[in-house]
């Protein structure tokens, strides 16, 4: 029944275990029933996260078409470029449907600006490090990474994905314990497969796992309101001021390999033995360390991609049995009730109904090096 509910192809889809791990009964609702709201036309922040994305995929084409890279094209090439694509997205991809109101054209230039910015960072965060973009929107059976670099060292291959977030999404290592933010982790675990396919002759490992939130914060840069008062080495230093400023802001969340050559590798800042990366969550202190809440040693790293592997498994055979218990958890006030077109169906109260939100564990970093030890490793069915 459960097959004829959700489909053959129910099994690994990660943004679906998470809603599952958030609560059985909304995906029951969602996925089994296959429940909806109406579409309305308009543009609302999952559109506006597809924009963004394609901007971002056909920029990277394009740079590749042209023989350019991220580490050495100018200023000027970039926003050409960029330019480029939005001609691209205004006439095809993105249809009519921007050129429909005043407030959509608005968001036309506010893309723009947006997507300036954050490739902007994108150069900046590669031209830190010595890790190489190989894939754009790499597809798999489960999934699809927006981004995959690699570096190659000593007859070892590293790789780092990056999922690109129109929203603020920040990794949470608790959450990927309780099933409830596992994409990361579960993709890291595919792309390694592909690549160990890639460099059979290469120890292919892991080095980090990050969510690159796409945005355009505001900063203001000093030079551009003094800059008749201030010397020429006065404005350099306000301008690396505000690029370090505007840097941290795009900081990448995610799950870092410990080791000092790895880490480097993504920030050659941390070479240097001191001071925190403004690109990835590590300091130059914990480098070579045992465990963290972001980051972790490449064997570590393995051992959470398996945790994750069978923790899969675990919540698909859950809905192979029919398990669509109601169960929503809470974390700090907040509850996946809060945000769900489901709650007129489900009428899941406490002071009403009864019902009794799930309470997530939350881990030491010892306890999570205990747990992601202790787990049998998942066996391939293929």
């Amino acid at each position: 029944m459960a097959k004829v509910l959700y489909g053959d192809d129910m099994i690994k889809s990660a943004t679906r275990l998470e809603r599952y791990a958030a609560c059985g009964y909304a995906h029951f609702i969602m996925y089994g029933l296959k429940l909806a709201e109406r579409k309305i036309y308009e543009i609302n922040a999952a559109d506006m996260g597809t924009v963004y994305h394609r901007i971002i995929e056909l920029f990277s084409k394009e740079m590749k078409k042209e023989g350019l890279s991220f580490r050495s094209v100018s200023e000027e090439k970039r926003e050409d470029l960029l330019d480029k694509c939005m001609e691209h997205m205004e006439k095809g991809v993105a249809g009519d449907v921007f050129f429909d109101t005043e407030r959509n054209k608005y968001l036309l230039r506010k893309i723009r600006e947006v997507s300036s910015k954050t490739i902007w960072a994108i150069s900046e965060h590669i031209k830190a490090g010595d890790f190489e973009p190989e894939d754009f929107e790499l597809s798999f059976r489960d999934g699809r990474v927006d981004r995959v670099d690699t570096m190659e060292q000593d007859g070892k291959c590293y790789v780092k994905i990056i999922d690109y977030k129109s929203g603020n999404k920040k990794f949470d290592v608790d959450e990927v314990m309780n099933g409830l933010q596992i994409q990361l982790i579960y993709y890291m675990g595919a792309v390694l497969d592909i690549e160990k396919e890639r460099h059979n002759e290469s120890d292919v490992i892991p080095a980090g796992a990050f969510y690159f939130s796409i945005k355009s914060p505001y900063i203001e840069r000093i030079s551009d309101r003094y800059s008749e008062d201030m010397t020429e080495e006065e404005r350099k230093k306000t301008d690396e001021m505000y690029r370090k400023s505007l840097l941290e802001e795009y900081k990448l969340s995610g799950l870092v390999n410990s080791d000092s050559d790895v880490a480097a590798g993504m920030d050659g800042y941390l070479k240097e033995g001191d001071g925190k990366s403004m690109i990835i969550p590590i300091s130059a202190k914990e480098m070579n360390t045992g465990i963290g809440k972001s980051f972790m040693s490449g064997r570590n790293f393995n051992d959470i991609i398996e945790y994750v592997r069978n923790r899969t498994e675990k919540m698909c055979d859950s809905i192979i049995s029919g398990d669509i218990e109601t169960n929503p958890y809470i974390k700090a006030g907040r509850t996946p009730c809060d945000y769900c077109n489901f709650k007129g169906i489900c009428t899941f109260t406490e002071k009403y109904t009864g019902g009794k939100y799930r309470k997530l564990d939350k881990y030491k970093p010892e306890e999570i090096l205990e747990k992601i030890k202790s787990h049998e490793p998942v066996q391939d069915n293929d």
